[in-house]
């Protein structure tokens, strides 16, 4: 009765701030039934908490805010299990479990937790340096890799980097036919005219030469213009070989689908938008750096 009517001679804000301090005692007074949980008085004065689960603070639940107050090796901080309101002082699960020991079993407790954080915490090194050896070793095999993809596109031979006469000869085709495609998907974006012509660009007598030219075509003399490199690096090429024969496709987002592959002039009179009049017969052989790579005239996708 004093208090309330003290409260009307206070500031409002002190008024305010007075009755939350009472609030506060009111709403510690009626916990107390709650801290029936002992803990060992080397770790906390008071004698008994509370789950923490059923306490209030200002009327909200107090694990959603508290943190553990001790820091003892394993302390995970949040959630708290147990809390004592009076004193504010809360305990995670692992620190919880520690504070019900005596202070000698207590100590003996935390040095192997300590122990065990030391162990984990160099196993996890270990697992990263691993992780790291295993990602140089693999960049470093994807690089031996390219090198040698590069070294073989260098090693083609004249006739198949720049085809000439039979091989160029649109009206009268050697046994292995090689045609490219470069088109948008019917992706509901781009303008779409149906499925790209697929251009004649070669023919050649054995496989391993029409082979050869799809992978020199789609690599060196690729729609956009970009270096061995980039083209190697860049989207997961689909390789696909039917009877022997090489086909590869790429198709990066927002762009062209770039296709090459090789058939039997057979099956090529029977593709569909199969036309006879592509073929560049002014192909050159590119421009190679000291490693092999070549050029990058156009943008990357």
């Amino acid at each position: 009765m004093l208090v309330s009517s003290s409260l009307g001679r206070y500031h409002p804000a002190a008024k305010k701030e007075a009755e939350k301090i009472l609030s506060r005692a009111c709403e510690i007074d009626s916990q107390k039934i709650h801290h029936t949980i002992p803990v060992h008085a080397s770790a906390h004065g008071c004698a008994l908490m509370a789950p923490s689960s059923l306490i209030r603070l200002h009327g909200f639940a107090r694990e959603r805010s508290a943190v553990c107050d001790t820091k003892w090796p394993g302390c995970t901080r949040q959630p708290v299990v147990l809390s004592c309101d009076a004193c504010n002082f809360d305990l995670c699960n692992n620190c919880a479990e520690l504070a019900k020991l005596d202070l000698a079993t207590r100590e003996q407790r935390k040095r192997v937790l300590i122990q065990q954080e030391e162990r984990r915490r160099q196993l996890l090194l270990e697992q990263q340096l691993r992780r790291e050896r295993e990602r140089e070793e693999r960049e470093l095999a994807e690089k031996r890799e390219r090198l040698e993809f590069v070294n073989k596109l260098n090693a083609t031979k004249a006739s198949v980097k720049v085809p000439k006469g039979a091989n160029k000869d649109k009206n009268k085709l050697l046994k292995y036919v090689v045609w490219s495609s470069d088109g948008y998907d019917n992706d509901g974006w781009h303008s779409y005219n149906g499925a790209p012509d697929k251009e004649f660009d070669s023919s050649f007598s054995s496989k391993a030469d029409a082979n050869a030219r799809v992978n020199y075509l789609f690599y060196v003399k690729n729609c956009w213009g970009l270096g061995v490199d980039e083209m190697m690096t860049g989207e997961e090429i689909d390789e696909k070989e039917t009877a022997g024969l090489l086909r590869l496709e790429v198709c990066p987002p927002d762009s062209t689908r770039w296709t090459v592959a090789a058939v039997t002039k057979e099956a090529f009179q029977f593709l569909d938008n199969a036309r006879h009049g592509g073929g560049d017969s002014e192909d050159s052989e590119g421009e190679m750096d000291g490693d092999g790579v070549r050029y990058s005239y156009g943008a990357a996708w």
